[in-house]
């Protein structure tokens, strides 16, 4: 992985978006226990897995706040996506 934190484009925060509009409770589930996984192969504090936990349960509710509030919004991106995947398959 790269260590420098450069500032995302545009488009890959869009890519960030239309891949958090995907997830779902079970994904993250996955995540927690992924991580939980992780901390204890590499002999972590309990104070750092804690902290990690707590990261994955902000992301998911950041997740919920998303799903909720952008449900329309999600809804018009998806058709204007399916719109346009059938016009570029028109010949």
């Amino acid at each position: 992985g790269t260590t420098g934190k450069a500032k995302p484009d545009s488009s890959h925060q869009a890519d960030l978006l239309h891949e958090m509009r995907h997830l779902h409770a079970a994904d993250l589930e996955m995540l927690t226990t992924e991580i939980t996984v992780v901390t204890a192969c590499t002999q972590a504090s309990e104070e750092d897995i804690l902290d990690l936990k707590q990261e994955v349960q902000s992301l998911r509710e950041a997740f919920q706040q998303i799903q909720s509030s952008h449900t329309s919004l999600t809804i018009s991106a998806d058709l204007a996506e399916d719109r346009h995947r059938c016009t570029n398959l028109k010949i």
